[in-house]
């Protein structure tokens, strides 16, 4: 269980702050995925510090919640969820040592949450994301018979709001081009749930490791990031694919990632190490900076795309040069297993603080040299 949890008293949202350590059993709780907001220009939410730590551990007024909270509080009590895990409400906000004790659980309290509730259409924590009107309603399915020719088949009828317009494409868009899908915290909170419900603007989506199905009965057309490669079977520790795929797919999910946008740059590793530590739980292998030791000669050949502004070299060091997680922006990987093979020898990797120092994590590797001034291939540069 997470460290904390907020718990729901009663229907008249009664709710406070626990101590799960002090609850009596193991209990099912959800977890919200939701986006802040932009700290320049949206308005501040309650959140728990040091100080107001014991009053929450009391009680919280529901009205002095934003509405994104209060709508998943609701959500959460109507289907009998009476715990929920909602960020910036558990974890300490002005506490280094609570982040640093909550922050390497993020792969477990999304995983072991019975249902991740996901504001999908919400761009700040004051926008919720219960709330329709009329021409936001989905389209409502009939069952019916067709007569053709001399039969009559079986088949169905959407009777949609005049005036508005339904394609195949509209939730794919809604979803994943959303605001929510583009920051890079949601991206482990949506691969790491076993079952996630999103709210966009007017259905639900809901995505489980094994399918998925939308409130018009639809499925999206595209479910890129979800990657249910990671989750493996349900309730299980075990992995749906190879050691080796998941370690090639775990490529796939470092490109995705690291073209979403953090508030804070310095959140480039933290945001994604609940992927890290899944795959390391499932395969057994131990991950330096980003990179899978067993095969650091392959996964040293990732590259930056020098075409989009914000891939650059920070100012302040947060890893070693060698590993992507010491760049901004989005990068890629020169690397195809099939017609791959390795030439250079791994002679020493130097020891990594959780906190890093400039300096460590020195690499020492042995192989052929190739004397070149720059290579162009197509968009990229080395």
């Amino acid at each position: 269980l997470p460290k904390r949890l907020v718990e729901i008293r009663n229907d008249q949202m009664d709710v406070r702050l626990v101590e799960t350590d002090a609850l009596d059993s193991v209990v099912c709780y959800a977890a919200l995925s939701h986006v802040w907001g932009d700290p320049a220009t949206s308005a501040p939410f309650l959140v728990t510090t040091e100080e107001t730590l014991r009053d929450r551990l009391q009680t919280i007024e529901f009205q002095d919640l934003p509405l994104t909270f209060r709508d998943a509080i609701r959500l959460s009590a109507a289907l009998g969820i009476t715990y929920i895990w909602i960020d910036s409400l558990c974890i300490i906000q002005d506490s280094k040592s609570d982040w640093a004790s909550e922050a390497p659980r993020m792969c477990t309290i999304y995983t072991n949450a019975t249902l991740t509730i996901a504001a999908t259409c919400a761009t700040t924590a004051h926008h919720g994301f219960l709330e329709r009107t009329a021409s936001d309603f989905p389209p409502t399915r009939i069952y019916c018979r067709i007569s053709m020719s001399q039969n009559t088949i079986p088949g169905y009828l959407y009777l949609i709001p005049m005036n508005t317009h339904w394609g195949y494409d509209d939730v794919t868009m809604e979803l994943e081009g959303s605001v929510w899908n583009g920051r890079g915290w949601t991206f482990q909170e949506r691969v790491l749930s076993r079952r996630i419900l999103h709210f966009i603007k007017d259905k639900w989506i809901f995505e489980c490791q094994n399918g998925n199905a939308s409130e018009d009965n639809r499925p999206p057309g595209s479910f890129f990031n979800r990657m249910p490669w990671l989750g493996g079977e349900m309730g299980s520790g075990k992995a749906s694919l190879s050691a080796n795929d998941l370690l090639d797919n775990y490529r796939e999910a470092v490109q995705a990632y690291t073209g979403r946008a953090l508030t804070r740059v310095s959140d480039r590793l933290a945001a994604f190490s609940g992927v890290i530590q899944r795959i390391s739980d499932l395969t057994g292998e131990a991950n330096i900076a980003g990179l899978w030791r067993s095969r650091l000669p392959q996964d040293l050949l990732w590259y930056t795309y020098p075409q989009i502004p914000s891939s650059r070299k920070p100012k302040t060091p947060r890893a070693p040069s060698w590993s992507w997680v010491a760049w901004d922006g989005q990068i890629g990987y020169h690397y195809n297993r099939d017609m791959m093979h390795t030439v250079i020898e791994v002679l020493d990797l130097g020891e990594l603080s959780s906190a890093y120092i400039p300096g460590e994590g020195a690499l020492k590797i042995r192989g052929h040299l190739v004397p070149l001034t720059r290579i162009e291939l197509d968009e990229h540069r080395i």
